[in-house]
């Protein structure tokens, strides 16, 4: 068992995915959900992609040693400016978003000088066109490729650890730096989905019906 408590900010299709692997590989002893819709929360908890929910940001942090940030890009930042305030003990933050070299760079300006903390960037190659967490399952990460984009400033013991943790839940590690990450997920990632969504906004009236899925 490599973790004691993980918390899980943002329990949809990767954060639940995540939290139904950990707990069906006992990669960690208890998983909390943090949300903000009671809804959601509790579909989570429903479905077994957490041990517990809540909605309060402090008390879901309280005794975490893993905390997982699986909001929108744009938020991921704030969320984990917002966290390191209520994490109590020492603990490794990561990330699942997209995009990393602006993300890495706040994420560690934040924790700068708060000893026991350590930030390290992962992104998993793995989704679905289907988003929240009713369309999570734990073999989500078997055999896809899960990029880790640490820096100087990453501790060894906690980079090890995360390692770990993606292999346990079926990912094949790659390690890049952010930039290099970026750089290569815009083009097989990014431009492909700009490019379908430009195609298909050039559909207009009757002919979109006839799209398949």
């Amino acid at each position: 068992m490599l973790f004691k408590k993980v918390s899980i900010i943002g329990v949809g299709l990767i954060g639940g995915s995540l939290g139904m692997a950990i707990r069906k590989k006992k990669i960690a002893a208890r998983v909390i959900g943090i949300g903000r819709r009671r809804s959601s929360i509790s579909k989570a908890l429903k479905l077994g992609a957490i041990d517990e929910a809540t909605l309060d940001l402090k008390k879901g942090l309280k005794g975490s040693d893993l905390v997982i940030i699986s909001a929108p890009t744009g938020l991921v930042a704030d969320k984990i400016k917002e966290s390191v305030r209520h994490i109590n003990k020492p603990a490794i933050i990561i990330d699942v978003a997209s995009v990393k070299e602006r993300i890495v760079a706040r994420a560690e300006k934040i924790i700068r000088g708060r000893k026991g903390l350590c930030f390290i960037g992962t992104h998993p190659m793995a989704g679905s066109d289907e988003t929240g967490v009713s369309m999570a399952r734990p073999d989500l990460f078997d055999g896809a490729v899960c990029i880790i984009t640490p820096t100087k400033y990453t501790n060894a013991a906690a980079l090890n650890k995360i390692k770990k943790l993606w292999q346990a839940a079926g990912s094949k590690i790659k390690i890049m730096s952010t930039k290099e990450h970026d750089l290569s997920v815009s083009k097989v990632s990014h431009l492909p989905h700009l490019i379908a969504y430009a195609l298909c906004s050039s559909c207009v009236g009757k002919d979109i019906s006839l799209a398949g899925p």
